[in-house]
C-alpha cells in the first residue's frame, strides 16, 4: 500500500471511530462548525465569547496611537509574516512614522531578524517575542492597523475580534473563519492570500486616512461587543450543557 493509500485509509477509520463515539462536537465558529458537518458529525455551533476585558476597555482615538502595524500569533509561513513583511517594506520610505510590530515566537523569527538587519530596518521593525496575555489589550490599544495574512484555513484568528474591540481596523486573509468577523471595506479589508500586492494596498489606504481608522475600528468594535459577547456565550454553553445532561435537542446553530 502506498503513503497516500495509507494515509486515506487511516483517516477514514480515525473518522469512522470518532463519529461513532463524538455524540456532540461544539463549534465556536461557522467554519468549524461547517467542517464538522461535512466530517459526519452532529455540530452545535455557538459564537465564541470575548474576554470580559475587552468588553470594558475604552479605546483610545487614532490620532493618539502610535503609527504601528501589529501581528500577533505565531511566527511562522503558514500566518503570512514574510508576506506582511514584504507589503510593509514597499511603503517604509514614504511612511518613514510607521513601523511593523511582530508579537509572537516561532520557526520565522531567526529569518525574519536577519531579513531586517540586511535591509538596514531594525529601527522600523519590531519583533516583540510572547506577549504576556495581561498586556496584549494595552499592544493593541496603542497600535493603528492589524494585519491577519494567514495563507492557511485559520479555524477563526480570535487576534482579529480582539482588536476590533480596541478599536482597531483589520487587513485579513479571505480564508477559513477570517471572513466570519472581517467584514470588507466595513471595518477593514479581507485580501487573497499571498497577495502582497492587496496587503500593500489596503495598509497604504489606512495610513493616509486617521479618521477612517477610526471609523472603522468604531464599527468594528461594535459588531464584536454584539456577536462575541462574553455573557451571551457563557448563557449559550450553560444552556448547551444542561441539555445535554437532559439529554434533549441542543441545536444552537446560527
Amino acid at each position: 500500500m502506498g503513503a497516500a493509500a495509507l494515509y486515506t485509509n487511516l483517516a477514514l477509520r480515525l473518522k469512522k471511530y470518532l463519529t461513532s463515539y463524538v455524540s456532540i462536537f461544539h463549534s465556536p465558529s461557522r467554519n468549524i462548525h461547517n467542517t464538522a458537518i461535512r466530517l459526519g458529525f452532529k455540530s452545535t455551533y455557538i459564537p465564541l465569547g470575548m474576554d470580559r476585558a475587552f468588553q470594558d476597555i475604552i479605546p483610545a482615538p487614532h490620532r493618539l496611537r502610535e503609527k504601528n502595524i501589529l501581528f500577533v500569533g505565531a511566527m511562522c509561513e503558514a500566518k503570512g509574516v514574510d508576506i506582511l513583511y514584504t507589503s510593509f517594506k514597499r511603503l517604509c520610505n514614504q511612511y518613514n512614522e510607521w513601523k511593523l510590530v511582530f508579537a509572537g515566537g516561532g520557526e520565522r523569527v531567526q529569518a525574519l531578524h536577519s531579513l531586517i538587519k540586511d535591509d538596514g530596518l531594525e529601527n522600523r521593525v519590531l519583533i516583540l517575542g510572547k506577549i504576556p496575555h495581561e498586556e496584549i489589550i494595552g499592544l493593541y490599544n496603542s497600535c493603528s492597523i492589524l494585519a491577519v495574512p494567514s495563507i492557511w484555513q485559520e479555524q477563526f484568528a480570535l487576534v482579529g475580534p480582539e482588536a476590533l474591540a480596541c478599536g482597531v481596523p483589520v487587513i485579513g486573509s479571505n480564508i477559513g473563519g477570517i471572513p466570519e468577523w472581517l467584514h470588507h471595506n466595513v471595518w477593514g479589508y479581507l485580501t487573497p492570500p499571498r497577495s502582497a500586492d492587496d496587503i500593500t494596498k489596503y495598509l497604504k489606504l489606512l495610513m493616509d486616512d486617521c479618521n477612517l481608522r477610526d471609523e472603522m475600528g468604531g464599527k468594528g468594535r461594535a459588531f464584536v461587543l454584539k456577536e462575541y459577547e462574553n455573557q451571551k456565550y457563557l448563557s449559550c454553553i450553560a444552556r448547551l450543557l444542561i441539555s445535554i445532561a437532559n439529554n434533549q435537542s441542543y441545536d444552537f446553530a446560527h
